[in-house]
């Protein structure tokens, strides 16, 4: 199955300014990874998931990620072309409570990401319009 993969790996690290610790890659046939390569893959994650239309997903996801590099956030994270009940997921280092919250008020504060939420997967545990468990 093809899909219209507007985030191709190349087009993201142009658009996220070449972060020093940013690494960008692709991450299957459907996602490109995000990753500053402080969190250990072993590591049982605090997944944080998000779900934005089409019209917002790729500036949403660059300020999301940019934020995330700007607080120095520890993160393993994804994001796709398809619009999904899970079309962003940013894993952070189990017990880190405080990065959780910050991403939290972040998108709550953040207008434009707002915007353009989707509900989430009704599955998962909410805190206002994100999904959140541990990767187990």
């Amino acid at each position: 199955m093809n899909i219209d993969n507007s985030v191709k790996r190349e087009e993201w690290y142009k658009s996220l300014g070449n972060k020093r610790n940013l690494y960008v890659y692709d991450w299957g046939n459907y996602w490109v990874g995000f990753d500053n390569g402080k969190v250990n893959n072993g590591e049982n994650f605090i997944k944080i998931y998000l779900s934005l239309d089409r019209e917002h997903l790729k500036e949403g996801v660059r300020q999301l990620i940019s934020y995330l590099e700007s607080e120095n956030i520890y993160h393993t994270s994804k994001s796709t072309a398809h619009v999904r009940t899970d079309d962003v997921i940013i894993r952070i280092a189990p017990e880190d409570y405080k990065s959780l919250k910050k991403i939290y008020d972040y998108i709550e504060s953040n207008e434009y990401i707002k915007s353009g939420i989707n509900k989430v997967n009704p599955f998962l545990p909410t805190i206002g319009n994100i999904g959140v468990m541990y990767e187990d």
